[in-house]
């Protein structure tokens, strides 16, 4: 699946979740700025906003403030939904803020080059492009004596291992995710 494919989907989330947090049934019933519900409800509105306008980059700084905030709260000021449903919107709205638009991928700590799309656990020929330096070298010594060869592809902090395997293409690998 394409990277911008990938993209599109979350922002389709994201938009059902912002709906879903402002509706009047999600909402405190004591939602006023002299309110202790108010610092919560206006930094996850404030992301709503960073959103919308498409400013990606500061979005990461106001999750911290929710996290925070959420700290803060007490239970019974806001309904279990509306706190289940913050949490869910930073862990979405965070996966959507760290997919860069394209893929650097690693053999043994080096970066090999960058992939346009993301892998899956189908093998699929994937174009790459490639890095001059060590990596990429390292990882043409190797295919040379293996079929295949394990890779590290950062789309968090845990790395999702993939099989890289020559393809007939020049600049194209076929690659299959092995694990996340």
């Amino acid at each position: 699946m394409s990277i911008q494919k990938v993209k599109n989907l979350q922002k389709e989330s994201i938009l059902k979740l912002n709906k879903q947090l402002n509706s009047s049934a999600m909402l405190p019933e004591d939602y006023q700025s002299n309110r202790n519900t108010y610092p919560l409800v206006t930094c996850v509105n404030e992301i709503i906003e960073l959103f919308g306008s498409e400013n990606y980059t500061a979005i990461p700084n106001v999750i911290e403030k929710v996290e925070y905030e959420l700290k803060c709260q007490s239970d019974n000021k806001f309904s279990k939904d509306y706190l289940n449903m913050v949490r869910k919107y930073l862990a979405v709205i965070s996966d959507f803020c760290s997919i860069p638009e394209r893929l650097t991928f690693y053999f043994h700590g080096h970066a090999v080059g960058v992939l346009y799309e993301v892998p899956s656990n189908i093998a699929k020929v994937i174009h790459y492009e490639p890095f001059r330096g060590h990596g990429h070298y390292s990882l043409q010594e190797e295919l040379q004596h293996k079929e295949e060869v394990v890779c590290e592809l950062y789309l968090s902090e845990k790395p999702l291992l993939i099989t890289v395997s020559q393809s007939e293409k020049i600049q194209y690998l076929l690659i299959e995710a092995v694990s996340n």
